[in-house]
Protein backbone atom coordinates (compact mmCIF):
# COMPACT_ATOMS: atom_id res chain seq x y z
CA UNK A 1 0.00 0.00 0.00
CA UNK A 2 2.73 2.25 1.07
CA UNK A 3 4.53 1.13 -2.31
CA UNK A 4 1.21 2.30 -3.96
CA UNK A 5 1.07 5.50 -2.68
CA UNK A 6 4.87 6.38 -3.31
CA UNK A 7 4.05 5.52 -6.62
CA UNK A 8 0.79 7.75 -7.35
CA UNK A 9 2.99 10.84 -5.62
CA UNK A 10 5.65 10.09 -8.26
CA UNK A 11 2.93 10.32 -11.51
CA UNK A 12 1.27 13.18 -9.57
CA UNK A 13 4.72 14.92 -9.41
CA UNK A 14 5.31 14.05 -13.25
CA UNK A 15 1.67 15.70 -14.11
CA UNK A 16 -0.51 12.96 -13.57
CA UNK A 17 -3.92 13.99 -12.18
CA UNK A 18 -4.82 15.72 -8.55
CA UNK A 19 -6.83 12.20 -8.03
CA UNK A 20 -3.12 10.33 -7.78
CA UNK A 21 -2.06 12.96 -5.10
CA UNK A 22 -5.17 12.31 -3.03
CA UNK A 23 -5.67 8.77 -3.20
CA UNK A 24 -1.57 8.08 -2.60
CA UNK A 25 -2.32 11.19 0.74
CA UNK A 26 -5.04 9.07 1.70
CA UNK A 27 -2.96 5.41 1.80
CA UNK A 28 -0.21 7.42 3.34
CA UNK A 29 -2.51 8.69 6.31
CA UNK A 30 -4.18 5.60 6.91
CA UNK A 31 -0.97 3.42 6.91
CA UNK A 32 0.16 6.27 9.80
CA UNK A 33 -2.40 5.05 12.25
CA UNK A 34 -1.25 1.68 11.70
CA UNK A 35 0.44 0.30 15.70
CA UNK A 36 3.85 0.34 15.22
CA UNK A 37 4.19 -2.23 18.34
CA UNK A 38 1.59 -4.52 16.20
CA UNK A 39 2.22 -6.74 13.03
CA UNK A 40 3.73 -4.22 10.47
CA UNK A 41 6.27 -2.70 14.20
CA UNK A 42 10.12 -3.61 13.17
CA UNK A 43 9.89 -4.68 16.37
CA UNK A 44 7.41 -7.90 15.66
CA UNK A 45 8.29 -8.65 12.15
CA UNK A 46 11.34 -6.75 10.38
CA UNK A 47 10.34 -7.78 7.13
CA UNK A 48 7.06 -5.40 7.53
CA UNK A 49 8.76 -3.02 9.50
CA UNK A 50 11.54 -2.21 7.01
CA UNK A 51 9.87 -1.63 4.03
CA UNK A 52 7.37 0.36 6.19
CA UNK A 53 9.80 3.30 7.23
CA UNK A 54 11.37 3.16 3.37
CA UNK A 55 8.61 3.56 1.25
CA UNK A 56 6.56 5.56 3.81
CA UNK A 57 9.52 8.44 3.58
CA UNK A 58 9.07 7.83 -0.31
CA UNK A 59 5.67 8.61 -0.34
CA UNK A 60 5.96 11.29 2.39
CA UNK A 61 8.56 13.28 -0.38
CA UNK A 62 6.32 12.50 -3.55
CA UNK A 63 3.31 13.51 -1.71
CA UNK A 64 5.02 16.32 0.62
CA UNK A 65 3.26 19.32 -0.90
CA UNK A 66 0.11 18.08 -1.17
CA UNK A 67 -0.17 16.85 2.83
CA UNK A 68 -1.38 19.81 4.91
CA UNK A 69 0.82 20.48 7.99
CA UNK A 70 -1.42 18.42 10.42
CA UNK A 71 -0.98 15.35 7.94
CA UNK A 72 2.78 16.29 8.36
CA UNK A 73 2.81 15.94 11.87
CA UNK A 74 0.77 12.77 12.24
CA UNK A 75 3.40 11.26 9.38
CA UNK A 76 6.80 13.03 11.49
CA UNK A 77 5.42 11.49 14.95
CA UNK A 78 4.87 7.82 12.95
CA UNK A 79 8.12 7.91 11.46
CA UNK A 80 9.95 9.27 14.90
CA UNK A 81 8.33 5.92 16.53
CA UNK A 82 9.23 3.56 14.02
CA UNK A 83 12.64 5.40 13.50
CA UNK A 84 13.40 4.62 16.61
CA UNK A 85 12.62 1.28 17.17
CA UNK A 86 15.24 0.23 14.04
CA UNK A 87 17.71 2.95 15.44
CA UNK A 88 18.06 1.05 18.92
CA UNK A 89 17.93 -2.15 17.70
CA UNK A 90 20.68 -1.22 15.32
CA UNK A 91 22.81 0.74 16.96
CA UNK A 92 25.73 0.71 18.25
CA UNK A 93 25.48 -3.28 17.62
CA UNK A 94 25.66 -3.21 13.52
CA UNK A 95 29.09 -1.23 14.37
CA UNK A 96 30.95 -3.64 16.23
CA UNK A 97 29.35 -7.18 15.52
CA UNK A 98 27.70 -6.01 11.93
CA UNK A 99 26.45 -9.57 11.29
CA UNK A 100 22.91 -9.93 11.83
CA UNK A 101 21.95 -10.94 8.23
CA UNK A 102 18.14 -8.48 8.14
CA UNK A 103 20.10 -6.03 9.69
CA UNK A 104 22.57 -5.26 6.73
CA UNK A 105 19.15 -4.49 4.93
CA UNK A 106 17.81 -1.95 7.18
CA UNK A 107 20.44 0.44 8.42
CA UNK A 108 20.23 1.91 4.68
CA UNK A 109 16.01 2.10 5.27
CA UNK A 110 16.59 4.16 7.82
CA UNK A 111 18.77 6.19 6.18
CA UNK A 112 16.27 6.99 3.57
CA UNK A 113 14.21 8.14 6.69
CA UNK A 114 16.73 10.29 7.93
CA UNK A 115 17.18 12.00 4.58
CA UNK A 116 13.28 12.36 3.86
CA UNK A 117 12.32 14.20 7.34
CA UNK A 118 15.79 15.46 8.16
CA UNK A 119 15.34 18.92 10.33
CA UNK A 120 11.71 17.94 11.07
CA UNK A 121 13.00 16.50 14.46
CA UNK A 122 16.40 15.75 16.03
CA UNK A 123 16.60 11.89 16.00
CA UNK A 124 17.18 12.35 12.60
CA UNK A 125 21.08 14.11 12.88
CA UNK A 126 21.50 10.64 15.38
CA UNK A 127 20.20 8.41 12.83
CA UNK A 128 22.33 10.05 9.60
CA UNK A 129 25.16 9.83 12.27
CA UNK A 130 24.81 6.01 12.60
CA UNK A 131 24.44 5.62 9.08
CA UNK A 132 27.32 7.08 7.52
CA UNK A 133 29.46 5.15 10.23
CA UNK A 134 27.97 1.80 9.15
CA UNK A 135 28.11 2.83 5.15
CA UNK A 136 31.79 3.37 5.78
CA UNK A 137 33.19 1.23 7.94
CA UNK A 138 31.37 -1.86 8.17
CA UNK A 139 29.06 -2.55 4.97
CA UNK A 140 29.22 -4.49 3.36
CA UNK A 141 30.20 -7.28 5.82
CA UNK A 142 29.80 -10.16 2.93
CA UNK A 143 32.39 -9.07 0.99
CA UNK A 144 35.97 -8.70 -0.29
CA UNK A 145 37.21 -5.53 -1.90
CA UNK A 146 37.33 -7.77 -5.28
CA UNK A 147 33.41 -7.69 -5.14
CA UNK A 148 33.22 -11.12 -4.06
CA UNK A 149 29.94 -12.17 -1.30
CA UNK A 150 30.12 -14.94 1.16
CA UNK A 151 26.43 -15.75 1.14
CA UNK A 152 26.28 -16.15 -2.73
CA UNK A 153 24.15 -14.97 -5.59
CA UNK A 154 20.87 -14.98 -4.49
CA UNK A 155 22.28 -12.99 -1.17
CA UNK A 156 24.35 -10.92 -3.33
CA UNK A 157 20.79 -10.41 -5.50
CA UNK A 158 18.69 -9.13 -2.74
CA UNK A 159 20.86 -7.12 -1.15
CA UNK A 160 22.66 -5.04 -3.77
CA UNK A 161 19.12 -4.77 -4.98
CA UNK A 162 17.75 -3.35 -2.38
CA UNK A 163 21.31 -1.16 -1.29
CA UNK A 164 21.11 0.73 -5.03
CA UNK A 165 17.65 2.15 -3.88
CA UNK A 166 20.00 3.82 -0.58
CA UNK A 167 22.66 4.75 -2.83
CA UNK A 168 21.42 6.46 -5.49
CA UNK A 169 19.13 8.94 -3.11
CA UNK A 170 22.19 9.34 -0.84
CA UNK A 171 24.12 10.61 -3.82
CA UNK A 172 21.61 12.92 -5.04
CA UNK A 173 21.15 14.23 -1.34
CA UNK A 174 24.62 14.36 -0.35
CA UNK A 175 26.63 14.34 -3.19
CA UNK A 176 28.23 11.01 -2.59
CA UNK A 177 29.44 8.31 -4.81
CA UNK A 178 29.68 5.31 -3.12
CA UNK A 179 30.41 3.17 -6.34
CA UNK A 180 33.39 4.59 -6.10
CA UNK A 181 34.55 2.65 -3.04
CA UNK A 182 36.88 -0.92 -4.31
CA UNK A 183 33.77 -2.86 -3.68
CA UNK A 184 30.93 -1.33 -5.31
CA UNK A 185 33.06 -0.84 -8.26
CA UNK A 186 33.84 -4.30 -8.85
CA UNK A 187 30.78 -5.71 -7.17
CA UNK A 188 29.11 -7.02 -10.90
CA UNK A 189 31.75 -9.30 -11.79
CA UNK A 190 30.95 -11.51 -9.14
CA UNK A 191 26.92 -13.03 -10.73
CA UNK A 192 28.90 -12.97 -14.13
CA UNK A 193 31.62 -15.60 -13.52
CA UNK A 194 29.54 -17.56 -10.83
CA UNK A 195 25.83 -17.45 -13.02
CA UNK A 196 26.58 -17.19 -16.62
CA UNK A 197 23.65 -16.70 -18.73
CA UNK A 198 22.04 -20.02 -18.69
CA UNK A 199 23.46 -21.15 -15.67
CA UNK A 200 21.27 -24.08 -13.88
CA UNK A 201 22.29 -22.42 -10.51
CA UNK A 202 23.82 -19.60 -8.65
CA UNK A 203 26.84 -20.82 -7.46
CA UNK A 204 27.32 -21.51 -3.81
CA UNK A 205 24.83 -20.16 -0.85
CA UNK A 206 21.55 -20.18 0.66
CA UNK A 207 18.49 -20.92 -1.92
CA UNK A 208 21.74 -21.20 -4.52
CA UNK A 209 19.83 -24.10 -5.91
CA UNK A 210 17.62 -21.81 -7.81
CA UNK A 211 17.89 -20.85 -11.60
CA UNK A 212 19.43 -16.97 -11.58
CA UNK A 213 16.31 -15.09 -12.30
CA UNK A 214 16.18 -11.75 -14.74
CA UNK A 215 16.21 -9.87 -11.89
CA UNK A 216 19.76 -10.86 -11.65
CA UNK A 217 20.64 -9.27 -14.72
CA UNK A 218 18.35 -5.80 -13.68
CA UNK A 219 20.88 -5.31 -10.62
CA UNK A 220 23.88 -5.81 -12.85
CA UNK A 221 22.47 -3.26 -15.14
CA UNK A 222 21.66 -0.70 -12.74
CA UNK A 223 24.91 -1.26 -11.44
CA UNK A 224 26.76 -1.18 -15.25
CA UNK A 225 25.14 2.53 -15.80
CA UNK A 226 26.19 3.91 -12.33
CA UNK A 227 29.83 2.39 -12.98
CA UNK A 228 30.21 2.87 -16.32
CA UNK A 229 31.01 -0.88 -17.15
CA UNK A 230 29.54 -2.25 -20.70
CA UNK A 231 30.66 -6.00 -20.08
CA UNK A 232 28.05 -5.59 -16.92
CA UNK A 233 25.96 -4.38 -19.32
CA UNK A 234 26.46 -6.95 -21.93
CA UNK A 235 25.70 -9.45 -18.86
CA UNK A 236 22.07 -7.69 -18.09
CA UNK A 237 20.92 -8.03 -21.34
CA UNK A 238 21.76 -11.57 -21.80
CA UNK A 239 20.00 -12.34 -18.28
CA UNK A 240 17.21 -9.90 -19.12
CA UNK A 241 16.38 -10.57 -22.64
CA UNK A 242 15.91 -6.57 -23.96
CA UNK A 243 15.61 -3.35 -22.10
CA UNK A 244 12.17 -3.41 -23.12
CA UNK A 245 11.58 -6.62 -21.37
CA UNK A 246 13.34 -5.31 -18.27
CA UNK A 247 11.11 -2.07 -18.09
CA UNK A 248 7.94 -4.20 -18.19
CA UNK A 249 8.84 -6.44 -15.68
CA UNK A 250 9.95 -3.83 -13.62
CA UNK A 251 7.39 -1.05 -13.97
CA UNK A 252 4.88 -3.96 -12.77
CA UNK A 253 7.06 -4.75 -9.83
CA UNK A 254 8.06 -2.78 -6.66
CA UNK A 255 9.33 0.74 -6.66
CA UNK A 256 8.40 1.27 -10.55
CA UNK A 257 9.53 5.13 -9.53
CA UNK A 258 12.99 4.02 -9.06
CA UNK A 259 12.91 1.60 -12.01
CA UNK A 260 11.84 4.88 -14.33
CA UNK A 261 14.70 7.12 -13.39
CA UNK A 262 17.05 4.43 -13.49
CA UNK A 263 15.96 3.37 -17.15
CA UNK A 264 16.29 7.26 -18.08
CA UNK A 265 20.34 7.10 -17.40
CA UNK A 266 22.69 7.32 -20.32
CA UNK A 267 22.58 3.75 -21.83
CA UNK A 268 25.48 2.05 -22.01
CA UNK A 269 26.39 -0.20 -25.55
CA UNK A 270 26.88 -3.93 -23.76
CA UNK A 271 30.60 -5.30 -24.60
CA UNK A 272 30.69 -9.17 -24.41
CA UNK A 273 33.49 -10.43 -22.14
CA UNK A 274 35.57 -12.27 -25.19
CA UNK A 275 38.65 -10.16 -24.16
CA UNK A 276 38.31 -11.46 -20.59
CA UNK A 277 39.63 -14.33 -18.89
CA UNK A 278 36.69 -16.78 -18.25
CA UNK A 279 37.58 -17.91 -14.44
CA UNK A 280 38.28 -15.63 -11.70
CA UNK A 281 38.84 -15.54 -8.41
CA UNK A 282 37.17 -13.60 -5.10
CA UNK A 283 39.86 -14.08 -2.23
CA UNK A 284 38.04 -12.13 -0.04
CA UNK A 285 35.13 -14.29 0.41
CA UNK A 286 37.16 -17.28 -0.49
CA UNK A 287 35.19 -18.11 -3.71
CA UNK A 288 36.57 -19.54 -7.28
CA UNK A 289 34.70 -19.40 -10.31
CA UNK A 290 36.59 -22.05 -13.39
CA UNK A 291 34.57 -21.82 -16.64
CA UNK A 292 35.48 -22.36 -19.93
CA UNK A 293 32.85 -20.26 -21.63
CA UNK A 294 31.47 -17.05 -20.23
CA UNK A 295 29.11 -16.51 -23.28
CA UNK A 296 26.56 -18.59 -22.21
CA UNK A 297 26.14 -21.89 -19.96
CA UNK A 298 25.42 -24.15 -23.06
CA UNK A 299 28.97 -23.80 -24.29
CA UNK A 300 30.39 -24.03 -20.72
CA UNK A 301 31.79 -26.52 -18.21
CA UNK A 302 32.02 -24.48 -14.41
CA UNK A 303 33.54 -25.55 -11.03
CA UNK A 304 32.11 -23.01 -8.46
CA UNK A 305 34.83 -23.54 -5.42
CA UNK A 306 34.62 -22.55 -1.62
CA UNK A 307 37.62 -22.17 1.00
CA UNK A 308 36.19 -18.66 3.11
CA UNK A 309 38.51 -17.03 5.86
CA UNK A 310 34.35 -16.00 6.91
CA UNK A 311 33.70 -19.34 7.66
CA UNK A 312 30.52 -21.20 7.24
CA UNK A 313 28.28 -18.46 8.86
CA UNK A 314 24.58 -16.85 8.32
CA UNK A 315 23.54 -17.62 4.58
CA UNK A 316 27.10 -18.95 3.64
CA UNK A 317 27.31 -22.18 5.72
CA UNK A 318 28.53 -24.43 2.65
CA UNK A 319 31.49 -26.58 4.28
CA UNK A 320 35.03 -25.31 3.29
CA UNK A 321 37.04 -27.04 -0.13
CA UNK A 322 33.78 -28.07 -1.70
CA UNK A 323 32.49 -27.52 -4.73
CA UNK A 324 29.79 -27.50 -7.40
CA UNK A 325 30.44 -28.68 -10.72
CA UNK A 326 27.60 -27.58 -14.01
CA UNK A 327 28.47 -28.75 -18.15
CA UNK A 328 26.58 -27.16 -20.93
CA UNK A 329 23.73 -25.38 -18.73
CA UNK A 330 23.00 -28.60 -16.65
CA UNK A 331 23.82 -29.12 -12.95
CA UNK A 332 26.20 -32.43 -12.43
CA UNK A 333 27.27 -32.68 -8.74
CA UNK A 334 25.66 -30.45 -6.33
CA UNK A 335 25.29 -29.17 -2.34
CA UNK A 336 22.14 -31.12 -1.31
CA UNK A 337 18.93 -30.45 0.38
CA UNK A 338 16.53 -27.81 -0.59
CA UNK A 339 15.50 -25.32 2.40
CA UNK A 340 11.87 -25.73 3.99
CA UNK A 341 12.51 -23.11 6.17
CA UNK A 342 15.41 -21.40 7.63
CA UNK A 343 16.85 -23.46 10.86
CA UNK A 344 14.29 -25.94 10.62
CA UNK A 345 15.75 -29.72 11.53
CA UNK A 346 16.63 -30.36 8.00
CA UNK A 347 18.23 -27.04 7.34
CA UNK A 348 20.47 -27.39 10.48
CA UNK A 349 21.02 -30.84 10.35
CA UNK A 350 21.49 -31.79 7.12
CA UNK A 351 22.52 -28.90 4.79
CA UNK A 352 24.37 -27.53 7.50
CA UNK A 353 26.47 -30.36 7.83
CA UNK A 354 29.35 -31.14 5.80
CA UNK A 355 28.08 -34.22 4.30
CA UNK A 356 26.10 -32.13 2.56
CA UNK A 357 28.25 -31.16 0.02
CA UNK A 358 31.35 -32.46 -2.45
CA UNK A 359 34.04 -32.13 0.03
CA UNK A 360 35.42 -34.95 2.81
CA UNK A 361 34.24 -36.28 6.39
CA UNK A 362 36.13 -38.67 9.33
CA UNK A 363 35.24 -41.98 10.29
CA UNK A 364 31.78 -41.65 8.49
CA UNK A 365 30.22 -38.65 8.95
CA UNK A 366 32.48 -35.96 10.88
CA UNK A 367 33.08 -33.06 9.46
CA UNK A 368 33.74 -29.48 10.13
CA UNK A 369 32.46 -27.06 12.63
CA UNK A 370 28.57 -26.51 11.42
CA UNK A 371 27.71 -22.77 11.11
CA UNK A 372 30.59 -21.52 12.59
CA UNK A 373 33.09 -18.42 11.76
CA UNK A 374 35.49 -20.99 13.14
CA UNK A 375 35.12 -23.15 9.88
CA UNK A 376 37.35 -21.06 8.29
CA UNK A 377 39.45 -22.11 5.13
CA UNK A 378 41.49 -20.05 2.30
CA UNK A 379 42.36 -19.74 -1.06
CA UNK A 380 45.90 -21.01 -1.18
CA UNK A 381 46.23 -20.75 -5.36
CA UNK A 382 44.67 -19.65 -8.27
CA UNK A 383 45.34 -19.40 -12.15
CA UNK A 384 43.71 -18.90 -15.58
CA UNK A 385 45.07 -19.48 -18.68
CA UNK A 386 43.44 -20.58 -22.41
CA UNK A 387 42.77 -24.23 -21.98
CA UNK A 388 43.65 -24.42 -18.17
CA UNK A 389 42.42 -23.68 -15.31
CA UNK A 390 43.38 -24.13 -11.14
CA UNK A 391 42.23 -23.49 -7.79
CA UNK A 392 43.13 -25.00 -4.50
CA UNK A 393 42.23 -24.52 -0.96
CA UNK A 394 42.89 -25.18 2.64
CA UNK A 395 40.28 -25.93 5.17
CA UNK A 396 42.12 -28.41 8.23
CA UNK A 397 41.05 -24.96 10.54
CA UNK A 398 37.37 -25.56 10.09
CA UNK A 399 37.79 -29.37 11.34
CA UNK A 400 37.93 -28.42 14.93
CA UNK A 401 41.12 -29.92 15.51
CA UNK A 402 40.54 -33.14 13.98
CA UNK A 403 43.04 -32.16 10.72
CA UNK A 404 46.32 -30.70 10.05
CA UNK A 405 46.10 -30.70 6.68
CA UNK A 406 43.31 -30.45 3.99
CA UNK A 407 45.08 -29.51 0.88
CA UNK A 408 41.93 -29.85 -1.92
CA UNK A 409 43.68 -28.45 -5.62
CA UNK A 410 41.11 -28.64 -8.26
CA UNK A 411 42.35 -28.58 -12.20
CA UNK A 412 39.86 -27.72 -15.04
CA UNK A 413 41.48 -29.15 -18.18
CA UNK A 414 39.38 -28.00 -21.19
CA UNK A 415 37.39 -29.09 -22.82
CA UNK A 416 35.95 -31.54 -20.05
CA UNK A 417 38.19 -32.59 -17.94
CA UNK A 418 37.94 -32.19 -13.68
CA UNK A 419 40.41 -33.19 -11.71
CA UNK A 420 39.91 -32.98 -7.76
CA UNK A 421 43.55 -33.60 -5.60
CA UNK A 422 43.53 -34.08 -1.95
CA UNK A 423 46.47 -34.21 0.88
CA UNK A 424 44.73 -35.11 4.00
CA UNK A 425 46.58 -35.38 7.28
CA UNK A 426 44.54 -35.98 10.57
CA UNK A 427 45.69 -35.37 14.49
CA UNK A 428 44.79 -38.98 15.11
CA UNK A 429 44.17 -42.36 13.29
CA UNK A 430 40.95 -41.81 10.87
CA UNK A 431 39.06 -42.97 8.13
CA UNK A 432 38.51 -40.84 5.01
CA UNK A 433 34.93 -39.85 3.15
CA UNK A 434 34.59 -38.32 -0.21
CA UNK A 435 30.87 -37.02 -0.94
CA UNK A 436 29.97 -36.76 -4.10
CA UNK A 437 25.99 -35.68 -4.55
CA UNK A 438 24.19 -35.53 -8.07
CA UNK A 439 20.24 -34.81 -8.28
CA UNK A 440 19.93 -37.55 -11.10
CA UNK A 441 20.27 -41.10 -10.60
CA UNK A 442 23.68 -42.33 -9.93
CA UNK A 443 24.75 -46.47 -9.71
CA UNK A 444 27.12 -48.49 -9.12
CA UNK A 445 28.67 -51.46 -11.23
CA UNK A 446 31.34 -53.38 -9.39
CA UNK A 447 31.77 -51.60 -6.84
CA UNK A 448 32.49 -48.10 -9.19
CA UNK A 449 30.08 -45.28 -10.62
CA UNK A 450 28.51 -45.84 -14.09
CA UNK A 451 27.69 -42.52 -16.55
CA UNK A 452 25.01 -40.33 -15.59
CA UNK A 453 23.29 -37.64 -17.32
CA UNK A 454 21.78 -34.57 -17.04
CA UNK A 455 20.04 -32.91 -19.79
CA UNK A 456 22.92 -32.62 -22.22
CA UNK A 457 25.52 -33.46 -20.49
CA UNK A 458 26.87 -36.70 -19.23
CA UNK A 459 30.05 -37.20 -16.85
CA UNK A 460 31.68 -40.15 -15.56
CA UNK A 461 33.35 -40.23 -12.05
CA UNK A 462 36.83 -42.40 -11.45
CA UNK A 463 38.29 -42.85 -8.08
CA UNK A 464 42.22 -43.24 -9.17
CA UNK A 465 43.24 -43.25 -5.53
CA UNK A 466 43.50 -44.50 -2.65
CA UNK A 467 43.15 -47.92 -4.18
CA UNK A 468 40.97 -49.76 -1.49
CA UNK A 469 37.80 -47.90 -1.33
CA UNK A 470 34.36 -48.67 -0.30
CA UNK A 471 31.90 -47.00 -2.18
CA UNK A 472 27.80 -46.13 -1.42
CA UNK A 473 25.31 -44.96 -2.98
CA UNK A 474 21.91 -43.43 -1.33
CA UNK A 475 19.08 -41.43 -2.30
CA UNK A 476 18.10 -40.92 1.13
CA UNK A 477 18.66 -37.83 3.19
CA UNK A 478 19.52 -38.64 6.96
CA UNK A 479 17.06 -35.73 8.07
CA UNK A 480 14.47 -35.08 5.24
CA UNK A 481 12.93 -32.03 4.54
CA UNK A 482 9.34 -31.63 5.42
CA UNK A 483 6.86 -33.78 3.97
CA UNK A 484 5.62 -30.98 1.78
CA UNK A 485 8.94 -30.97 -0.42
CA UNK A 486 9.18 -33.34 -2.92
CA UNK A 487 12.88 -33.90 -3.26
CA UNK A 488 15.24 -36.73 -4.23
CA UNK A 489 18.90 -36.59 -5.02
CA UNK A 490 21.71 -39.22 -4.91
CA UNK A 491 24.57 -39.04 -2.40
CA UNK A 492 27.86 -40.97 -3.25
CA UNK A 493 30.56 -42.11 0.23
CA UNK A 494 33.67 -43.64 -1.06
CA UNK A 495 35.54 -44.40 2.55
CA UNK A 496 38.86 -45.67 3.42
CA UNK A 497 38.98 -49.21 5.49
CA UNK A 498 41.80 -48.97 7.51
CA UNK A 499 42.63 -45.58 9.71
CA UNK A 500 45.45 -43.59 9.32
CA UNK A 501 46.96 -40.41 10.10
CA UNK A 502 47.08 -39.11 6.55
CA UNK A 503 46.17 -40.17 2.88
CA UNK A 504 46.36 -38.98 -0.42
CA UNK A 505 42.92 -38.40 -2.81
CA UNK A 506 42.14 -38.62 -6.51
CA UNK A 507 39.26 -38.25 -8.38
CA UNK A 508 38.42 -36.99 -11.87
CA UNK A 509 35.31 -36.35 -13.57
CA UNK A 510 35.16 -36.54 -17.14
CA UNK A 511 32.23 -34.29 -19.18
CA UNK A 512 30.86 -34.57 -22.69
CA UNK A 513 27.90 -33.86 -24.36
CA UNK A 514 25.02 -36.17 -25.20
CA UNK A 515 25.35 -37.50 -28.62
CA UNK A 516 29.49 -37.24 -28.60
CA UNK A 517 31.44 -40.03 -28.57
CA UNK A 518 32.41 -40.72 -24.51
CA UNK A 519 36.24 -40.21 -24.15
CA UNK A 520 37.89 -42.95 -23.21
CA UNK A 521 38.70 -44.14 -19.46
CA UNK A 522 41.24 -42.18 -18.14
CA UNK A 523 44.82 -43.71 -18.14
CA UNK A 524 46.28 -43.37 -14.86
CA UNK A 525 49.14 -44.75 -13.09
CA UNK A 526 51.41 -44.70 -9.94
CA UNK A 527 55.00 -43.64 -10.95
CA UNK A 528 57.73 -43.09 -8.26
CA UNK A 529 55.02 -42.23 -5.46
CA UNK A 530 53.42 -39.46 -8.25
CA UNK A 531 49.67 -39.72 -9.35
CA UNK A 532 50.07 -39.42 -13.43
CA UNK A 533 46.89 -39.48 -15.78
CA UNK A 534 47.58 -39.51 -19.53
CA UNK A 535 45.22 -37.22 -21.30
CA UNK A 536 44.43 -37.07 -25.03
CA UNK A 537 44.64 -33.68 -26.01
CA UNK A 538 44.44 -32.72 -30.26
CA UNK A 539 47.42 -31.11 -30.29
CA UNK A 540 49.09 -33.65 -28.12
CA UNK A 541 48.80 -35.32 -25.05
CA UNK A 542 49.02 -34.06 -21.56
CA UNK A 543 50.50 -35.75 -18.82
CA UNK A 544 49.15 -34.84 -15.31
CA UNK A 545 51.45 -35.10 -11.77
CA UNK A 546 49.44 -35.54 -8.73
CA UNK A 547 51.17 -35.68 -5.41
CA UNK A 548 55.07 -34.46 -5.66
CA UNK A 549 56.51 -32.05 -3.84
CA UNK A 550 56.64 -29.18 -3.87
CA UNK A 551 54.59 -29.22 -6.59
CA UNK A 552 51.19 -30.98 -6.04
CA UNK A 553 50.06 -30.86 -9.33
CA UNK A 554 52.75 -30.44 -12.66
CA UNK A 555 50.61 -30.10 -16.02
CA UNK A 556 53.04 -30.99 -18.66
CA UNK A 557 52.39 -30.88 -22.73
CA UNK A 558 53.90 -34.00 -24.18
CA UNK A 559 54.72 -32.69 -27.79
CA UNK A 560 56.90 -34.04 -30.64
CA UNK A 561 59.55 -31.68 -29.48
CA UNK A 562 59.44 -32.50 -26.03
CA UNK A 563 57.89 -32.17 -22.91
CA UNK A 564 56.71 -28.46 -22.07
CA UNK A 565 55.20 -27.48 -18.63
CA UNK A 566 52.18 -25.67 -18.78
CA UNK A 567 51.49 -25.85 -15.05
CA UNK A 568 52.80 -26.13 -12.01
CA UNK A 569 50.91 -25.16 -8.85
CA UNK A 570 53.71 -23.87 -6.68
CA UNK A 571 53.73 -20.84 -9.54
CA UNK A 572 49.62 -20.41 -8.86
CA UNK A 573 49.22 -17.00 -7.05
CA UNK A 574 46.29 -15.21 -5.81
CA UNK A 575 47.56 -12.22 -8.83
CA UNK A 576 46.89 -14.37 -11.34
CA UNK A 577 42.94 -13.14 -10.60
CA UNK A 578 42.69 -12.42 -14.70
CA UNK A 579 39.47 -9.71 -14.68
CA UNK A 580 40.13 -8.67 -11.41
Amino acid sequence: MLDGAATLGFVWRLGGPDRYADTGRNWLLAAARWDPRSSTGFRYNDEAGMPFVCYFARAYTFLHSRLSEADRQACRAVIRQRGDDMYRHLCPSQLWTPYESHANRAWHKLGEAAIAFSGEFPETRDWMEFVLLKQFCTYPVWNGEDGGWHEGPFYWLTYSQRFTWWAIAFHVACGVDVFRLPFFARAGWYPIYLAPPGAPRMGIGDLSDRQPPPELGDVVGTLATLVRNRHWQWYAEQMSNTRRDVAARLASGPCPYITYLQNHRTPLSPLPPTNLPSSAVFRGVGQAALNTCLLHSSNNVSVIFKSSPMGSISHGYNAQNSFVLSAFGAALLIPTGQRDQYGSAHHRKWMWETKSVNSVTLNGGAGQIPHSPRARGRILGFHTSPGLHYVAGEAAEAYDGRLRQFTRHILLLEPGLVVVHDQIEATAPSTFDWWFHTPVPLRLEQGRPTPFTNGPAVARLTFIEPHSLRVTVTDRFDVPPRPKIRLTQWHLTASTEAPAHRTRGTAAVQVWRVGDAAPPPLDHRQVDGLCELRVPNPRAPVLVRLGGTPDAVDVVELAASGPRTLFRSSSATISDAGAR
